[in-house]
């Protein structure tokens, strides 16, 4: 069986789908992860239990605009990412997000990465290390009930646009 390298658009602007599942490790050539699921604002759970993101570099809009997504299981690797734009932009339900404990060489841009996660209340991205990342324009604007987060060791000196990075977001605790 060939090994997919590219997941875009797979099953976004799905109206009907609540559930995805899928078991298969057979992603380990996977480098294009963007709009996987972008607009499916119905999708509630999404299970990737397997799936190996090691090679994917985009995963710009992956999970854009899910706003009923409650529970996401994957543990995204993002060591050969080059952006993170938009990612889980508007996924309002989303209350949690782990990542694997990576370097992250490749990565440039997480603008809009978290932006309209109304009720994700923690961050961690202290195991994460981003010392090429430049671009974190508006990535926690609107995340109403973020309570809790932990950057340190993550961020670099080559941040050039941090603009709107918090604005219209209640973050209580900053470490």
């Amino acid at each position: 069986m060939p090994k997919l390298t590219t997941v875009k658009d797979m099953v976004s602007s799905n109206p009907e789908i609540e559930t995805f599942e899928w078991k298969d490790s057979n992603s380990t050539a996977l480098t294009d992860m963007s709009s996987m699921f972008n607009g499916d604002n119905k999708l509630k759970t999404i299970n990737l239990e397997n799936f190996n993101t090691s090679a994917v570099q985009n995963f710009g809009t992956t999970f854009n605009g899910n706003t009923s997504l409650e529970d996401l299981n994957l543990d995204i690797d993002l060591s050969a990412a080059t952006t993170t734009e938009n990612m889980f932009n508007g996924c309002q339900n989303l209350k949690q997000i782990s990542f694997v404990k990576k370097d992250a060489p490749y990565l440039t841009s997480m603008a809009y990465m978290f932006r309209q996660c109304k009720n994700l209340e923690e961050v961690d991205l202290s195991e994460l290390v981003g010392n090429n990342v430049s671009n974190i324009n508006s990535m926690f604007q609107e995340c109403d009930n973020l309570r809790e987060l932990k950057m340190d060791n993550f961020l670099g000196s080559k941040v050039t646009d941090a603009t709107s990075l918090f604005e219209k977001c209640k973050i209580s605790t900053q470490v």
